[in-house]
């Protein structure tokens, strides 16, 4: 689950509910295999996972969590409401109940009430590290909400300071350098290219909360995209193809040169094969696998006929909403404000680096550059040039993304079920007391253009 293996995880948690025969002993399992079927928008499979559950063991709070976010998930909010509010006396504690609870209260107009229980969850409730973490950043979200940001920032800090791992940016910086140094424009040029020529795959790069799943969305409203989410498929095709089974996260070899054409042609084919499975009709298939971003020239040299679309937003907001998220796995630099700053300053080095490098190597390569401002205050004209690049004729449906009943399994969750809005720009400025080590370690980092004003 924690690697992303969702699939492989639902089948071995069937397998393993089959043979379960105490209905209370099988609570954790059908709470986890529901979580799996979710991530696999297999909404009907989560229900069929937690139903039977609930009905031998009506007070299983894992499985009253689970079936409450999976009606979220299809935005059933009063059916959702009905289960919490019926069950939420006897959770007490329960991280999971406090994150649906607190979704629910903010899209109901019930914050305060939120607010207090969390309060009252943290105060009685013996909790271990990772269920006060997880109550604290639901405090945060419901008091940012309230627009009580001075306390928001303070359940964020102690959510934060719960985390287990640390970031090095030492290390990264060290690794950035590293790569900068082997990958120069001659060996960039040098790197064979597969013969696959699928034009299908849109890799959607950025840093993380900097507009990739608003992106994403709006293209999924085109009747001709399929939007495939945070798919792992390009890393472990690569990991396979070039023998770098035991290297952590991209695998990305410091030796440009041992790259081959069967390689290539191997991880693009074995990427194709699980874009075909995904929809074999679309015209366009998305992929917004942030970390994909580290490994761009291989992608580049798999699928030369790719699109890469890269957003940009203003740092500041970006690293501060990184620093509001509960992420589950990886993004260990989102805990530390000095480490995020250090972390975006990486990600642009790196990314300026493989743009020039790509252009050098090959003039007809081109990034769709996407500013989240001129998304949110200009979302027609920068859509209609979104489509043009990616070769895709308008369509009225991408202005009405928020209508989609695709389901999302990223932070952004509730956020692309709205309307477009521009409340987001500028957010930094509300939080501005408290962001002194972010600011100094973002130095002269370039923000966002202003927006244009109201008219």
């Amino acid at each position: 689950m924690q690697s992303g293996r969702h699939e492989q995880a639902r089948d071995h948690l069937r397998t393993l509910l089959d043979s379960i025969t105490d209905p209370r002993q099988s609570v954790r399992t059908r709470f986890l295999l529901a979580e799996a079927c979710v991530r696999l928008n297999d909404i009907a499979g989560a229900h069929d996972a937690i139903d039977p559950g609930l009905r031998a063991v009506p007070d299983a709070t894992p499985l009253i969590a689970a079936k409450a976010g999976a009606l979220l998930h299809e935005r059933r909010t009063d059916e959702a409401a009905t289960l919490l509010d019926a069950h939420i006396d006897s959770a007490v504690g329960f991280a999971p109940i406090a994150h649906h609870y607190a979704r629910l209260c903010a899209q109901t107009g019930r914050a305060d009430e939120g607010a207090a229980r969390m309060r009252s969850w943290l105060d009685a409730a013996d909790l271990d590290d990772e269920s006060r973490k997880l109550i604290l950043f639901a405090l945060g979200f419901l008091l940012d909400k309230l627009e009580r940001y001075d306390d928001a920032f303070d359940a964020y800090t102690r959510a934060n300071a719960l985390r287990a791992v640390r970031f090095n940016a030492d290390a990264y910086e060290a690794w950035v350098d590293r790569t900068i140094a082997a990958w120069t424009a001659d060996r960039v040029a040098a790197l064979p290219k597969s013969t696959v020529t699928d034009q299908r795959p849109v890799f959607i790069l950025g840093m993380p909360r900097s507009g990739t799943s608003l992106t994403e969305q709006i293209l999924a409203a085109h009747p001709t995209v399929h939007a495939a989410g945070e798919l792992m498929t390009m890393p472990t095709v690569l990991r396979r193809a070039l023998g770098l089974d035991r290297v952590p996260g991209f695998p990305l070899p410091q030796d440009p040169s041992t790259v081959t054409p069967d390689a290539l042609d191997s991880a693009a084919r074995a990427y194709l094969d699980t874009i075909d499975a995904l929809a074999h009709h679309a015209e366009r298939v998305t992929d917004k696998l942030v970390g994909n971003y580290l490994g761009l020239p291989l992608i580049h040299a798999a699928l030369p006929a790719a699109r890469v679309v890269h957003l940009r937003r203003d740092p500041r907001d970006t690293c501060l909403s990184c620093f509001f998220q509960n992420f589950s796995v990886g993004l260990d630099y989102a805990f530390d404000l000095t480490d995020l700053a250090r972390a975006h300053l990486q990600h642009d080095r790196i990314m300026d680096h493989w743009k020039r490098m790509l252009r050098e190597a090959d003039p007809a390569f081109g990034v769709i550059e996407l500013a989240y401002a001129d998304l949110v205050t200009d979302q027609a004209a920068t859509t209609r040039r979104l489509l043009d690049s990616l070769g895709l004729p308008w369509s009225d449906a991408c202005l009405r993304f928020h209508e989609s009943t695709r389901i999302t399994f990223t932070a952004s969750v509730d956020q692309v079920a709205k309307p477009m809005y521009a409340s987001s720009l500028g957010r930094w400025r509300r939080y501005e007391k408290h962001l002194a080590p972010l600011l100094d370690a973002l130095g002269g980092a370039e923000p966002d253009p202003a927006p244009p004003p109201a008219s």
